[in-house]
């Protein structure tokens, strides 16, 4: 089985920073994530996706100094449900990410934040390339990309076919 999710969203409000009672942080906030599509007249339709997104240890530390509502980041992670009561004593469902890496693409704050390490990006945003983005991203820490760039490899039909698998 194999669990990841990948989003490249607006955060909603600043994260909020929570400690268990063994010291570990753990922190949480909204990631809006957009659609844009057509109706059926030809009009512009944008829909928007709310993901809460859970950050434990050296990354929450990272999120409370660096992640601010607004911010365009990536996130990359795993799906996780669970269950609680609320104050109103109804059983309730929540979905969320565990992430796992998260990347800041906002303009102001261009850096890459890996796990608990903080790298800058390459001087010039010809250096980025979103080809190897969740296949190395932990392995090649020099190529940070731009949503500029995102576009240029997404629901392109010239693509080769290089890979091996039998599907």
């Amino acid at each position: 089985m194999y669990n990841k999710i990948i989003l490249i969203g607006n955060v909603g409000r600043d994260p909020i920073i929570r400690h268990t009672v063994d010291g570990i942080p753990v922190g949480n906030f909204r990631l809006a994530v957009n659609e844009i599509t057509r109706d059926s007249e030809g009009n512009t339709i944008r829909l928007t996706e709310w993901f809460n997104i859970v950050v434990w240890r050296n990354l929450a530390d990272i999120a409370e100094k660096y992640i601010r509502k607004g911010m365009l980041v990536f996130v990359e992670g795993r799906l996780r449900t669970r269950t609680y009561v609320d104050a109103g004593n109804n059983q309730r469902t929540a979905i969320e990410v565990i992430a796992d890496n998260i990347r800041l693409l906002s303009k102001k704050d261009d850096m890459l934040v890996e796990g608990s390490t903080i790298v800058s990006p390459p001087e010039t945003s010809d250096d980025y390339d979103i080809q190897n983005l969740s296949s190395s991203f932990n392995d090649n820490k020099d190529n940070v990309t731009t949503i500029e760039n995102i576009n240029k490899y997404i629901n392109t039909d010239t693509q080769e076919d290089t890979d091996d698998l039998p599907f």
